[in-house]
């Protein structure tokens, strides 16, 4: 069946995305670093979790569920970034105020409205994820709105929560997690069911991901951020429709005793800075270096001052030197293997302004870098431009020597000896006029 054609209106399509978005920095309940530990782990502990009664006065299904399972859980640990906090031997540490104020930028960005008070609650959790038993989540914002291509998708809530711990290992009876991720600040954001068709949900969860990354507080990597889909139409074979796993409710959720309560007055949200969103610097750096959208990502992605590099080198188009500084280190690890780490501002500043200078051809720059890439010295000479009247003289020599050859042959012995001498488009050019 052809996914593209198919009416999802008519079908009764219903989607919704619920992000979730580590933040960079402390922990939210303790001090720890947001480090996620490659180091050994030096501390161990066994527990057994059990479900207790919420809030309703009733124990959650879906915890009930995982309490008859009556499984043990191993946690282990690098004591650089767990405390006993992590273990549930100490009360948590009040809210991370900066990692809240973090929650409260992306609701601005969100159009959401923000609570007036911060109560933190805790969710029943024993598939032993948490150690106590419980996540702690506070909602910070709800009833926003992304702007889409397709139209607005709501924001259902923004809630600020710690981070799960990581399963290493399951068995019938055990269950191994290691607890560095424990507690990380996370976001988790929820919309409505506005979204229309699959390449929507991509969309929104592109867009959701921009404002985020325009914080710049958030973490980068594998892992630090998770994208659920939920569709309305997950069908069994007999055309009827179930429940993947029990659904939580109301009774999953109590008070967190431990943190007090933070009232959000209007002074607080005035004095929030509010970032501006990628897409905006994007588009503005684009106009101001008439350089396309994707590479000015990149440029805003990695740091780059064009600026500076702009300013240093007038004669070259701003572009050209982007490409230098993003596409020539891709182009060097993909297609030649050569590991661009050893790169450094010297070795493209020297590139730039033989560039700059005339006395290298753009394409003579890939292979410099690879040799510095690689420890090797570079011999500058051997990329000196060479002149169109010697080409031409050299073209009529080869023409002369083996007549016949295809157009790919000539340009295939005149580019192994001219390689990094001149442009590929202009020695093209020049054979043309001269190979009928």
């Amino acid at each position: 069946m052809d996914n593209q054609n198919m009416n999802y209106k008519k079908l009764g399509f219903r989607c919704g995305l619920e992000i979730h978005q580590q933040l960079d920095g402390k922990k939210l309940f303790c001090r720890c670093p947001a480090l996620n530990s490659a180091n050994d782990p030096d501390i161990s502990v066994r527990r057994r979790l059990r479900a207790v009664v919420g809030e309703t006065g009733e124990i959650d299904k879906a915890a009930a569920y995982e309490t008859a399972r009556a499984r043990e859980f191993l946690y282990v640990s690098h004591s650089e970034d767990t405390c006993l906090v992590e273990y549930d031997e100490q009360p948590p540490f009040p809210i991370n105020e900066e990692l809240l104020d973090v929650a409260l930028q992306v609701a601005l960005l969100m159009h959401c409205k923000i609570v007036d008070e911060v109560q933190v609650m805790r969710k029943t959790v024993v598939d032993g994820s948490n150690v106590s038993g419980f996540q702690r989540t506070a909602l910070i914002a709800y009833d926003g709105w992304i702007e889409t291509s397709k139209g607005n998708v709501g924001i259902q809530s923004i809630c600020l929560e710690e981070e799960a711990a990581q399963k290493l290992e399951e068995t019938k009876t055990t269950v191994s997690y290691k607890l560095d991720r424990l507690g990380i600040g996370l976001l988790e954001i929820a919309t409505h069911t506005d979204i229309v068709d699959p390449e929507h949900a991509k969309e929104a969860a592109g867009v959701i991901g921009m404002i985020l990354r325009s914080t710049e507080k958030v973490k980068r990597g594998l892992g630090t951020i998770r994208q659920d889909v939920n569709i309305s139409m997950k069908a069994e074979p007999d055309f009827t429709t179930s429940f993947l796993r029990p659904l939580p409710g109301a009774a999953r959720m109590y008070p967190e005793t431990d943190v007090l309560p933070v009232r959000i007055t209007k002074e607080r949200i005035a004095k929030i800075k509010v970032p501006e969103l990628i897409s905006e610097k994007t588009m503005k750096l684009g106009e101001e270096f008439g350089i396309h959208e994707a590479l000015a990502q990149e440029i805003l992605r990695q740091k780059i001052d064009m600026k500076m590099w702009t300013a240093k080198y007038p004669k070259l188009e701003a572009t050209q030197i982007a490409q230098i500084l993003i596409e020539v280190p891709k182009e060097l690890k993909s297609r030649l293997k050569i590991d661009p780490a050893r790169l450094k501002d010297k070795e493209y500043h020297e590139v730039l302004g033989l560039l700059h200078e005339g006395k290298i051809s753009k394409e003579a720059v890939i292979d410099i870098l690879a040799a510095h890439a690689e420890g090797k010295s570079v011999n500058v000479d051997q990329y000196k431009p060479v002149q169109s009247s010697d080409i031409e003289d050299e073209i009529e020599k080869i023409l002369k020597e083996k007549p016949g050859l295809t157009m790919g042959a000539y340009m295939g012995m005149l580019m192994a000896k001219y390689r990094g001498k001149i442009d590929g488009q202009k020695l093209m050019e020049l054979l043309k006029k001269r190979v009928k």
